[in-house]
């Protein structure tokens, strides 16, 4: 953490880098801790992407191919499952939700026009032999084919040895339902192989063989939908403890390290190819197996996460943004499979039930001596969840009774409690929250849950959050509303300190509603202060003539969930940087003592630097300050840049000293004010409450971060460092571009196959969220009104002089405070006189004395984190190496 040394002496001079203003080393722990027992983590493939999406879009990569190519050899329509090639035709003129926001990142210009087929899994082999017959011309099969089709024989056949290592031997009727789609696809690359070439060839299984014959596609034509219950019957253990200690590995990494290129379709067919979903309890098992270990990947991040926070490692705002974030990318992955669950009876919370029982060797639907299992599966929530039902009323506002299910001792130790106890504690948690659920971050789900009566699976992974978070807080908990309360109430005190201090001070460039802008920002900070959710549940109990329970405690809605806390100061801190932004480029208090204050550092006038100062330079930019971004260094300089940047002509002083009455002359180029930077966090502002984010959405913000980081396997830290050199930053940004071009135009990247999956995204953004705290929480209204007392100061010392130099009325209002400043340049570098500049510096220095790290101090108690000097940053990475 940064620590600027207030004792630092002039002899030693001041050094602070951009660099410096991180907190150089992270202490922070990476990911890769486990849930508790149940060894979730073995699972966790190295790979960065979502299995299950590689796995549909690779499926479909095959269909389209061998769809759109037979076609165009003219595969007859009377030989398809559906005796025909034409298309469904769209449902709606316009799309809708995630299907639009696909079209969108996709490129497609006209979204509603797509057409789309499903290619039946029983054509796929017809469809390979015709393509291979075909003589006029023989068709040239790309090597792209072999290296997609080979990966999902490896993951398929893999899932498949997996459940006969850890059951039962299977019945023969589920053996072949599981490995009828396997033997489809080795036949078609067996059928497809004399004509790929050598590369793709050699890229191929030497021991592919075909175990899918004709006859078996009619007999599994002809099965009746009755035999898959007597399947799962007798297969009762093939599923014992899947998702709790089998590594995927040896079948995952070969299919999610495959090149990243895809068999493209016939590039004139406008259709699209989808392979045909397989609803077979086995399938739908692969899928909720391979979207488990996806959702933990994420999971495990948001853990990571929050024990960091905990140990003050990461700011509260940054780790609500990228839980949140984490929330909708684990919900986007989820809605990919839902649609498989719901075509099984029950649903998700059968498919979750058989799982559990499956994993546990037992047909008993919960046992509290397996609680670790039942939570890393979901089920523990998804139970908690559907109880809630019963209770729920459209027309009323759901209270539960205070303490009925026992009390919550966040004190006590976790890890000692038994199964049971462990069930009781996250039973009291979540219940005690349910009246605020409807509220918070659970809203979307929790509407639907009222809606439509069922529990949506992307509710019962926001709800393990929730627990998961509470788990690792405890009592800490707590600690984060605490963080809310102390820094809104400063923001807010700050917000009325400056009004109050303006009342008689008006200019221009900042009108009364600016005013109002400020007090309406306060007026949402005392709303929030009221407590409007408790107010609301008070009006319920009176309505219904009953007492308000004492235990029933204010703000519990922010006490209990620390990410609508988060969410809720990242909203308020946001509006706080554009307001205190806006206020110092109206004014410009703090551009021109900058200038000032290099001035009088550069003809070593000082008697040691200007903390804060230095800090808002390194936070905001030299480039914010100095055309060029460049320091000026002789008094030409001074005036030249400092003209520059206010948007003055430098003749409108030089004509003050030769006339009473002063030009009004601005320059072409006008006001050069501070520009927004912390690019991630302002990617956010007012979209953190709900948000749909892709994780191209995602990959995009992040790049956009000037902050990188660098970890040590050897010591498990994390180092954040702000990128100083223009030219990476220039790089960075063309690289963001260029992806965002490609993705304009539908172009597939290696990205889409081997870049960032969403935990590692995860991970990415909250190190860039956190790196830019200290810029966004910045007390700039502090250092602007003492910026503006010292240009006050600066003018009362520099007075005579300047009268003497330039008349009585080179400044005739405070308003025009800041013109002197160009006054005491003009002085310097047109009549070679330094005295104004030596006058200011006995205002400056009398300020860095007794006031100069006032907002310093400010902020290290809002943030209750340090800001460290370059000498305490070294002596940190020495320790750490």
């Amino acid at each position: 953490m940064i620590n600027i040394n207030a004792s630092s002496t002039p002899s030693q001079g001041y050094s602070l880098s951009r660099s410096a203003l991180t907190r150089a080393p992270y202490k922070i722990v990476q990911p890769g801790h486990t849930l508790p027992a149940a060894n979730l983590d073995k699972m966790i493939p190295s790979a960065l992407v979502s299995i299950y999406q590689r796995y549909k879009q690779d499926t479909d990569a095959v269909a389209s191919w061998l769809a759109s190519t037979a076609k165009s050899c003219g595969y007859p329509a009377d030989l398809l499952a559906s005796k025909s090639w034409d298309v469904a035709p769209a449902k709606s003129g316009r799309l809708k939700g995630k299907a639009r926001k696909e079209a969108r990142e996709a490129g497609t210009a006209s979204p509603s026009k797509a057409s789309k087929y499903i290619v039946a899994i029983k054509d796929f082999l017809p469809l390979a032999r015709f393509i291979a017959q075909d003589r006029d011309p023989a068709v040239s099969v790309p090597d792209s084919f072999a290296t997609t089709i080979s990966p999902l024989i490896t993951i398929r056949s893999g899932f498949g040895k997996l459940m006969d290592d850890h059951g039962s031997k299977p019945v023969p009727e589920a053996d072949r339902k599981h490995n009828y789609f396997v033997g489809i696809l080795e036949a078609v690359r067996e059928a497809i192989q004399p004509r790929l070439t050598t590369g793709a060839e050699a890229a191929t299984d030497a021991k592919a063989t075909t175990s899918s014959t004709e006859e078996e596609e009619e007999e599994e034509e002809e099965e009746e939908e009755e035999e898959e219950e007597e399947v799962m019957a007798k297969s009762t253990n093939r599923f014992a403890a899947l998702s709790v200690e089998e590594p995927f590995e040896a079948f995952i990494e070969p299919f999610l390290n495959a090149p990243p290129e895809r068999p493209e379709p016939v590039e004139d067919d406008p259709v699209i190819y989808e392979a045909e979903p397989s609803k077979s309890f086995e399938d739908i098992m692969f899928a909720f197996t391979v979207l488990i270990n996806d959702i933990n990947r994420i999971r495990f991040n948001i853990e990571w996460i929050w024990s960091n926070h905990r140990d003050g490692l990461f700011d509260l705002a940054a780790s609500a943004v990228a839980t949140n974030t984490a929330i909708s990318l684990a919900r986007g992955l989820i809605e990919d499979v839902v649609p498989l669950f719901d075509s099984h009876e029950g649903g998700a919370w059968a498919i979750v039930t058989k799982f559990f029982a499956y994993c546990c060797l037992n047909k008993d639907n919960f046992n509290y001596d397996l609680y670790d299992i039942a939570e890393g599966v979901y089920l523990i929530p998804f139970r908690m969840l559907l109880s809630f039902l019963d209770v729920l009323d459209p027309r009323e506002v759901p209270l539960i009774k205070e303490g009925v299910f026992g009390q919550y001792d966040p004190d006590s130790d976790r890890t000692t409690k038994t199964g049971q106890q462990k069930f009781q504690e996250d039973q009291i948690v979540l219940t005690e929250f349910f009246t605020e659920l409807m509220t918070d971050e659970f809203l979307r789900g929790m509407r639907e849950l009222d809606k439509t009566h069922t529990v949506p699976f992307s509710l019962v992974f926001a709800a393990q959050i929730f627990l998961d978070i509470h788990h690792i807080m405890r009592s800490a908990v707590r600690q984060s509303f605490s963080t809310v309360v102390d820094q809104t109430t400063m923001m807010d005190n700050s917000l009325n300190a400056h009004l109050k201090f303006h009342e008689n001070i008006k200019i221009e460039t900042w009108p009364a509603s600016n005013d109002e802008m400020l007090r309406e920002l306060s007026r949402s900070i005392n709303w929030m202060g009221r407590d409007p959710v408790y107010q609301a549940k008070v009006k319920v109990y009176q309505k219904q003539g009953m007492p308000v329970p004492p235990s029933m405690e204010p703000h519990r809605i922010l006490i209990y969930s620390p990410v609508l806390s988060g969410l809720y100061l990242f909203h308020i801190r946001t509006l706080w940087y554009v307001v205190s932004i806006t206020v110092a480029n109206a004014f410009g208090s703090i551009a021109y003592c900058a200038h000032l204050y290099n001035a009088l550092q550069q003809q070593n006038l000082l008697v040691g630097p200007w903390p804060d100062m230095e800090v808002v330079l390194t936070l905001l930019g030299q480039q914010n300050f100095w055309v060029s971004g460049e320091r000026p260094q002789s008094a030409e300089e001074y005036f030249k840049k400092f003209c520059l940047q206010m948007g003055i002509s430098p003749a409108v002083f030089m004509n003050a000293a030769k006339r009473r009455r002063k030009p009004a002359l601005a320059s072409r180029a006008g006001p050069r004010g501070i520009k927004d930077g912390a690019k991630v966090s302002s990617m956010f502002k007012g979209t953190v409450a709900v948000m749909d984010l892709t994780t191209k959405q995602i990959d995009d913000i992040v790049a956009r971060s000037e902050y990188k980081y660098e970890s040590s396997s050897a010591t498990g830290t994390l180092t954040m460092t702000q990128i100083d050199d223009p030219q990476e930053l220039r790089e960075r940004t063309r690289i963001r571009h260029h992806k965002a071009k490609a993705n304009a135009v539908g172009k597939r990247t290696v990205a889409d196959r081997a870049g960032l999956g969403p935990e590692e995204l995860v991970r990415a953004l909250v190190l860039a969220l956190d790196s830019e705290t200290l810029e966004m929480a910045f007390p700039y209204l502090t250092m602007h009104r003492f910026a503006w007392m010292l240009l006050r100061a600066v003018k009362k010392s520099c007075d005579p002089v300047l009268r003497e130099l330039f008349t009585p009325q080179y400044v005739e209002k405070e308003s025009e405070l800041p013109f002197v400043v160009g006054y005491i340049f003009m002085a310097a570098s047109g009549f070679g006189d330094d005295r104004p500049m030596r006058s200011a510096a006995e205002a400056l220095n009398s300020l860095i004395v007794n006031a100069g790290q006032v907002s310093i101090d400010v902020q290290e108690y809002r943030l209750q984190r340090p800001i460290e000097d370059d000498e305490e940053d070294a002596q940190d990475d020495g320790e750490s190496m």
